[in-house]
């Protein structure tokens, strides 16, 4: 019988990340609120994205270890945001396809963003699904720019304007509130210091931000977000890095490793 804690819930909760090279396994302790343990996994080229998975899944000693219940899973990959008040589901497959001019293939999922007034439009590939869901039970699906906007919506504005950056390993996701409401948002890929602050700046200066007074505030995991913020703060007076003791009440790290991605913080947070 599956271990629980004295309330009743289970001891250990499974959190999986997909991403475009491949997806890591989460075990939470939900007593120990600390201690995180990891799994990384590359798609393997000789197999499928869904069997290399599927694999991953029977060996893993993580999953092994999990007491059933709802397994939580960020998707990291194509999005689009809808506002509210144009969202209609049945529609959803088409808003992708009107965005992207590659095919949408896979099953189509959304995520309602109530504070932001939105609705977050993403594809899970069908075989990636079926597997997940055959091995694994019951699953909810959130894509990590949900993450992140739900989290730095309820960052305190103050009288200050800001535009945020998510760095991923390869894109980095621009955004920026006006008023409490999202008014930019944009992706671009992250493939040199240089190209990455030229499209930032030119963010900045299509939203007419001031260089001397707003803030721009770089977030995530990307080998190069420590040159990027440098060389921005040539151009901008005021560019933050915040490190999650910064925006999380129980910041977790995995034992043994390096902070957690950014988006995963932000899941693992709101189930603790």
């Amino acid at each position: 019988m599956p271990a629980t804690g004295s309330s009743g819930k289970p001891t250990y909760s499974l959190s999986i990340r997909l991403h475009a090279g491949g997806f890591s396994f989460y075990l939470l302790n939900t007593v120990r609120l600390s201690v995180l343990e990891v799994e990384d996994y590359a798609y393997d080229g000789n197999l499928s994205s869904a069997e290399t998975l599927k694999r991953a899944i029977e060996g893993s000693a993580l999953v092994s270890r999990t007491d059933g219940g709802v397994v939580y899973c960020v998707v990291a990959d194509r999005s689009v945001q809808v506002p509210l008040e144009y969202f209609r589901k049945e529609e959803a497959k088409t808003m992708l396809g009107m965005v992207f001019a590659k095919p949408v293939e896979g099953k189509v999922h959304y995520n309602i963003l109530s504070h932001v007034e939105l609705a977050q439009v993403f594809v899970v590939g069908s075989d990636i699904e079926r597997v997940l869901s055959a091995r694994l039970g019951q699953i909810r699906f959130y894509h990590s720019h949900s993450m992140i906007l739900e989290k730095m919506w309820g960052v305190q504005q103050g009288g200050m304007r800001r535009l945020f950056a998510y760095f991923d390993e390869e894109d980095m996701f621009v955004f920026h509130f006006k008023d409490r409401r999202l008014v930019f948002a944009n992706s671009f890929s992250v493939d040199s210091v240089e190209n990455v602050v030229y499209f930032l700046l030119s963010v900045w200066k299509d939203l007419e931000l001031n260089a001397m007074n707003d803030v721009c505030v770089c977030l995530g995991n990307n080998s190069m977000l420590g040159d990027i913020v440098v060389h921005t703060r040539k151009y901008l007076q005021q560019v933050e890095q915040p490190v999650v003791s910064d925006l999380f009440r129980h910041p977790l790290s995995a034992e043994g490793s390096a902070t957690l991605p950014f988006d995963v913080q932000t899941l693992l947070a709101q189930i603790i």
